[in-house]
């Protein structure tokens, strides 16, 4: 046989395997959403959890778009998406809930909503209105920085929420003039 062919032959499962490998890889880094913007959906919906569906149901934003008469058991999880993250290692099952009912935006603003997995159950970790939250790579006490971008008519304003040790807290604020 000709030593281009056995060199073909040789290079052709290597790169097979090379790129397989790679894209293992790219999955595992890809496994959750880490972008969330009211013009977005979430990539992966997951179900809300009871307790964390109670939560969003006592939220005041929440709240104000009852109609009369009613009773805040009567929001329908339809009204929000979730989607699962890792704030805290790839063991970690955390939620990034952000709004689908109308009634819960603004002006290219809405409420988002970050809970984080503890032993006892799903906690608020943060709430923030914005327009997106990028779950950042960059981490604060083991967890994952959340940067939230909120534009006004005039200016954008960014804020890089670091986690203190039970929730996360506006370290880093930018304004910059819209464009």
């Amino acid at each position: 046989m000709h030593w281009k062919y056995r060199v073909l032959l040789i290079s052709i499962p290597a790169l097979f395997v090379f790129h397989a490998s790679g894209h293992q890889i790219d999955k595992d880094k890809s496994d959750t959403q880490t972008v969330f913007g009211l013009k977005k959906e979430v990539e992966r919906p997951v179900r809300i959890p009871a307790s964390v569906l109670l939560a969003l149901r006592s939220d005041a934003d929440v709240m104000r778009c009852l109609k009369p008469k009613k009773s805040s058991a009567e929001i329908p999880a339809s009204w929000f998406a979730a989607s699962e993250v890792r704030l805290n290692g790839p063991d970690e099952s955390d939620l990034v809930v952000q709004p689908k009912d109308p009634c819960l935006l603004g002006v290219n603003v809405g409420p988002f909503w970050v809970f984080r997995g503890t032993q006892k159950g799903y906690e608020l970790a943060l709430k923030t209105v914005a327009q997106s939250i990028d779950i950042l790579e960059s981490t604060t006490k083991g967890y994952r920085d959340i940067l939230s971008v909120q534009p006004t008519p005039v200016r954008v304003i960014s804020v890089i929420f670091k986690f203190d040790g039970q929730k996360y807290k506006g370290q880093s604020e930018k304004s910059h003039p819209m464009l």
